[in-house]
């Protein structure tokens, strides 16, 4: 691997239910499938969750401008630079949006230079919630220019929002991590929701995400579709 050229985090939400409350809606462009994506602006074709897509499309300029070398220029994504997109719950869901915007403006430096290099991303997201239609993550599978790494914990709720009924799906494979002891011992109290909220907390991360570096036979799981 290269150097690490530029990384964009994205934070998310804490708690589950501040996640639930604020972006898993009924109905309108967070259901059903989501809002249409431009791929002249968004790097994708298809649907995606709308409130997510707003956001996003909402930092399109501050991406541009962070990604910008010191003359201005974005000549470096086809070196190619690298590029690490981050995120955790719905950062997740943001990082998944900014992948393909990152390359799509790598496409229109190509308009202009005539390199046609594409650039490297690199996403990882860590307990992300489904973002995007089945035509969508299959736009994004052709891109063919980043690497997906997507980290669960079983016991978390969120990765299995919105719904699959509702017409979304998840990009690449999900990388299940050992779940840590306090929320083993949490989920063995069918009646308590507890295990579910504590699951999701970037806390209950850290360790497995550490095991899996250090030891990634035992930490990670094989690696399941969302089929």
């Amino acid at each position: 691997w290269r150097a690490v050229a530029a990384v964009i985090v994205f934070t998310g939400t804490e708690t589950l239910s501040l996640f639930l409350s604020k972006h898993i809606h009924f109905s309108g462009d967070d259901a059903k499938a989501g809002a249409t994506l431009d791929p002249t602006t968004d790097g994708l074709k298809g649907g995606a969750h709308g409130a997510w897509l707003t956001m996003l499309r909402g930092m399109h300029g501050s991406l541009t401008e962070g990604l910008q070398d010191a003359n201005g220029s974005l000549t470096w994504l086809q070196d190619p630079g690298e590029v690490w997109i981050l995120g955790h719950s719905m950062g997740g869901a943001l990082a998944t949006l900014a992948a393909p915007f990152v390359v799509q403006l790598a496409q229109k430096q190509s308009e202009v230079t005539g390199v046609t290099t594409p650039p490297n991303v690199k996403l990882s997201t860590i307990a992300s919630p489904r973002v995007l239609n089945e035509e969508a993550v299959t736009c994004f599978s052709e891109l063919g220019s980043i690497r997906v790494q997507r980290f669960v914990l079983a016991e978390d709720v969120v990765p299995s929002l919105p719904p699959k009924r509702w017409g979304f799906k998840h990009i690449g494979f999900e990388r299940r991590l050992r779940t840590p002891g306090i929320v083993r011992t949490w989920s063995n109290l069918v009646t308590s929701p507890y295990a579910a909220l504590l699951a999701h907390g970037v806390k209950s991360y850290r360790r497995p995400l550490e095991e899996a570096e250090s030891k990634p036979a035992e930490g990670l799981s094989r690696a399941y579709a969302d089929v």
